[in-house]
Formats: C-alpha cells, sequence, structure tokens
C-alpha cells in the first residue's frame, strides 16, 4: 500500500465522520498523555542501575526474574502508550489536513 492510496483513502472520508473523529481522537491523545505521565511517574529511578557500570554483582534473584516485575511491566506499558500516542497523534493530524 502506497501513500498516494492512503490520501486518496483519507480524502474520500465523508466531511461529517472527520468531524466525528476530530474530537474523539483529541480526547484519545489526551487520555492517553495521561496515562503516559502517570505511568511514568510510578517507575523507579534509574539511578540504583548505575552499580552495573563499576562491575556491582547483577545477577540477583531480582534481576534474573526482571521480566515478571513491576518494573519491567511498567516499561512495556510505558512504550506502548507511547506508540498508541505516536499513531493517534498522526491520525489526528493527517485527518486535519483534509477537514
Amino acid at each position: 500500500m502506497n501513500l498516494s492510496c492512503i490520501v486518496s483513502a483519507i480524502a474520500n472520508i465523508p466531511y461529517e465522520v472527520m468531524q466525528v473523529l476530530n474530537p474523539l481522537l483529541l480526547i484519545l491523545m489526551t487520555l492517553v498523555s495521561i496515562a503516559t505521565i502517570v505511568v511514568v511517574l510510578m517507575q523507579k529511578s534509574s539511578e540504583g542501575n548505575i552499580g552495573a557500570i563499576s562491575g556491582n554483582d547483577t545477577d540477583t534473584y531480582i534481576g534474573k526474574n526482571k521480566c515478571k516485575s513491576k518494573e519491567s511491566i511498567l516499561k512495556k506499558t510505558t512504550i506502548i502508550l507511547g506508540a498508541v500516542l505516536l499513531i493517534v497523534s498522526i491520525a489526528y493530524f493527517v485527518i486535519q489536513m483534509f477537514a
């Protein structure tokens, strides 16, 4: 699928649908932004991990089971929310161009 197909598909969206999509996407961007801020604030500071540079032992039980830890879940959630925010923002501004 090339760019001209995408542009023509967006251009064919009825004006009334675009008028409904604009506030919905704006509200979705706001909610995802707030959720991203909350998730980032819930994460621990990474200053505690600086010890690995000096050679401190990082082979602990928590280090081995990091994929199941709260920090791991928060990190993955941050990445997912960031990607969703990026996609919704691009969609919003592309629709704004044709509205």
